[in-house]
């Protein structure tokens, strides 16, 4: 495979076209890398025109940019990105010299910058434990070496048809076949601070942050917490203590406004029972006020009483009988109209797709039909 890779530090060069197919440029040397093994591709700039394709044929990498390219070619690979991209590809090597003691394997991760994590396929492990060890590899400063063998020498079938394998090796830590960008020594990571973990069907997931993502991300959690304190009025360990109160008087206040609207129910019930008419409009409310309301008196009506409201095309009600009418009637509106929703012989709630005067005409067909 290529060497172009073995040096992350490399980002600019001049070249010549090799070959232009569809748009797509081939060229006889290149900085950049197009996404594969877990790693982004770059960004950057040919010829002063920004990079908006990459992509891999084989081992040769094509290149699409906004307008045309004439020799010759500068290229300029983004540099933060690439560091960045490049940073959490050796913490992650260096996070499997760790879990390979204890017979664990990372089996998938992300490298999203607002979102990074690893997922193991074992029990959870000490956090601190694993900080330790990983602040410890970014001080020690390991060298990372690149190495090429023959894949039929290593020991994993599944590399033996690679005649030229690339392998990783961090000084003391971690070596392995990887064909991604990597730091020159685990110094240049920066950072990687573990920030939790949730366990998974498979095993666990640890989040965490890592190179330059991990300032950014401090100055946004900052940032963020600067808000909730001055929306809670609070600062530092008194924010903790003013969102548990908040958070107690919301439960307190929710089981408050549920009593209310029993009240409020019962009361319209009252109201609408006594009422003489059988077909009752109602002012707007949604299908589950009037379930409640039909709920409640429907033990208390002989024949048969209809409460509905108009919603621009559709048509909520719900249908109390005393007779074990309710259910036939819903039936009945269902050959005529989408209707969504059911219930019992005593009482059936439900919403039609149609206006108010369609629907109150087939209602009255109905009943005097039954």
């Amino acid at each position: 495979m290529s060497h172009n890779y073995d040096d992350f530090r490399r980002v600019t060069c001049t070249t010549k076209i090799k070959e232009v197919k569809d748009g797509w440029y081939r060229f006889e040397d290149t900085v950049f890398w197009g996404e594969k093994g877990g790693m982004p591709a770059d960004h950057g700039m040919i010829n002063g025109l920004p990079i908006i394709g990459l992509k891999w044929d084989g081992d040769e990498l094509l290149h699409q940019v906004d307008g045309l390219l004439q020799d010759p070619i500068e290229m300029a690979v983004d540099w933060p990105l690439r560091l960045l991209n490049t940073a959490v590809q050796t913490g992650l090597h260096c996070m499997d010299g760790y879990y390979e003691p204890f017979g664990q394997n990372i089996i998938a991760f992300s490298v999203n910058p607002e979102n990074q994590w690893y997922e193991t396929d074992g029990p959870a492990m000490d956090l601190e434990a694993i900080q330790a060890y990983i602040s410890r590899v970014i001080a020690e400063d390991h060298p990372v070496r690149f190495n090429y063998m023959n894949g039929a020498d290593w020991p994993d079938p599944a590399y033996h048809r690679y005649s030229d394998l690339r392998l990783v090796e961090i000084e003391g830590v971690n070596t392995q076949p990887c064909g991604t960008l990597h730091v020159n020594s685990t110094g240049e990571i920066g950072s990687f601070v573990i920030l939790g973990e949730e366990k998974t069907s498979r095993g666990t997931k640890v989040f965490f942050t890592c190179g330059p993502v991990t300032e950014a991300r401090l100055k946004e959690y900052h940032r963020i917490m600067e808000e909730v304190g001055h929306t809670l009025s609070a600062k530092g360990e008194e924010m903790i203590a003013t969102a548990a109160h908040l958070q107690t008087l919301n439960r307190s206040m929710k089981k408050e406004i549920e009593g209310l609207k029993k009240e409020l129910t019962a009361l319209k019930a009252e109201t609408l029972k006594n009422r003489p008419e059988m077909i009752i409009e109602v002012p707007a409310g949604d299908v589950n006020e009037l379930r409640s309301i039909g709920s409640v008196i429907m033990n208390s009506v002989c024949g048969t009483k209809i409460l509905y409201c108009a919603k621009d095309s559709e048509t909520l009600f719900a249908l109390i009988s005393g007779e074990n009418k309710a259910r036939a009637l819903l039936d009945g509106l269902k050959q005529h109209f989408t209707v969504t929703g059911g219930g019992s012989p005593k009482m059936a709630a439900a919403k039609a797709d149609t206006d108010k005067d369609t629907f109150l005409s087939t209602l009255n067909q109905l009943l005097e039909e039954l």
